[in-house]
């Protein structure tokens, strides 16, 4: 596990993610804007108007050596290596830096090539570089082809709809792209067999803006601005099905999973180790006084149904505890948000008068409303009839 602090790379033993072992930093000068780890080596890139590349040795975690720094004309907000080619995206400027690191202790910037502005995420997905962009302009997945690594080529562009693209990774020829609306987002699976050709597979609504998101086999992590991390079933991805969701002391900016947990870093409370969801439950130690046992996954029950002009959701905590209770359309789109934080114990009432968060009332039709609690998800459908 690496983690950065404001001016030098901390490594440490997550073996036990219970209890990580600090082994050894290095200072570097300048707050990470994003790093990757490629072998025995972590590329940094210093947050700033003026962009660098530093490369650091950590096969000897314990002694981590700064080995060179590369200065770059722009602000890298991404990094993304391939064998002996670093990839480092510039975020105001757009451009992709393509720098040769066959020798660490030499890289080379072999060229620059031209992509869209507003560049903060790059992922891999073949032979192919996948950038991107948004936040003051279009969303947009640029596709390069690196048949040449030194000289990627755009074959393709993808333009979801929404605001910005908030994160972007790929699992196997899978891309989820989490797409930023005003207010909440989506994340979205496309098809990427035929990187200059990705198709729309299927997409999932979310109640909060998303920023990063990361898979692990079936199961894709999503973190949002307020600080909630998104649990998805992605097994079909022509239809990810929500499985639940946590919550973070603070925003996450930056995601990544290891074989044992998955790692958030958050804006101001340090860095945060998560367990990964258990697909499948091989034994409980059954004693109290370790294992505390999961609350039962909420009931939700509406009435009237069919409904007009309101009705009723009622639902049971078990203990005390978050909860976000959404109004949605049979397309995923979210239309209403009834409530989102902290209830006690206990029943609870909470009401639905048929109009979107635009205050709009919406037209006769099938809804569904979903309560996402600690226990998990539940989910009813209402029939508005005017």
């Amino acid at each position: 596990l690496t983690a950065v602090g404001a001016e030098d790379l901390t490594l440490f033993d997550h073996s036990d993610p219970t209890a990580p072992v600090l082994l050894g930093s290095a200072v570097f000068g300048g707050t990470t804007s994003r790093l990757v780890i490629s072998g025995d080596l972590v590329l940094v890139t210093p947050a700033g108007a003026g962009g660098r590349l530093v490369i650091i040795d950590i096969a000897d975690p314990t002694s981590p050596a700064v080995l060179a720094v590369q200065e770059l004309d722009g602000f890298v907000s991404q990094i993304s290596v391939r064998g002996s080619r670093a990839y480092l995206a510039d975020f105001f400027y757009g451009g992709l830096f393509v720098v040769d690191i066959a020798d660490p202790t030499r890289p080379d910037l072999e060229t620059t090539v031209p992509s869209r502005p507003f560049a903060q995420h790059l992922a891999q997905v073949g032979d192919h570089l996948l950038v991107g962009t948004g936040g003051f302009a279009a969303p947009t997945v640029q596709v390069f082809d690196l048949a040449d690594p030194d000289l990627p080529v755009l074959v393709d562009e993808f333009f979801p709809a929404g605001e910005a693209v908030n994160g972007l990774t790929t699992h196997g020829d899978r891309v989820f792209v989490s797409v930023g609306h005003a207010v909440d987002g989506e994340l979205l699976i496309l098809d990427g067999t035929d990187p200059a050709a990705m198709q729309p597979l299927g997409s999932l609504g979310l109640d909060d803006e998303p920023h990063e998101v990361e898979v692990d086999g079936a199961t894709a992590y999503v973190t949002t601005y307020a600080g909630t991390v998104h649990v998805i079933d992605v097994t079909d991805p022509t239809a990810p099905v929500p499985i639940g969701r946590t919550y973070l002391p603070d925003s996450a900016f930056v995601l990544a999973l290891s074989d044992r947990a998955l790692h958030a870093a958050t804006t101001d409370a340090g860095l945060a180790l998560l367990p990964l969801h258990c697909a499948t439950v091989l034994g409980v130690e059954d004693d109290p006084r370790r294992v505390r046992p999961p609350a039962a996954p909420p009931a939700l029950r509406a009435h009237p149904n069919p409904f007009n002009p309101a009705v009723s959701l009622t639902f049971n905590l078990e203990r005390a505890g978050r909860i976000s209770l959404t109004v949605y359309d049979v397309a995923g789109r979210r239309l209403a948000r009834l409530y989102r934080g902290a209830l006690s114990a206990g029943r609870h009432v909470l009401s639905w008068d048929g109009r979107g968060d635009d205050g709009r009332a919406l037209p006769s039709g099938v809804y569904l409303a979903s309560l996402a609690g600690e226990g998990g998800v539940a989910a009813t459908r209402l029939v508005l009839a005017r």
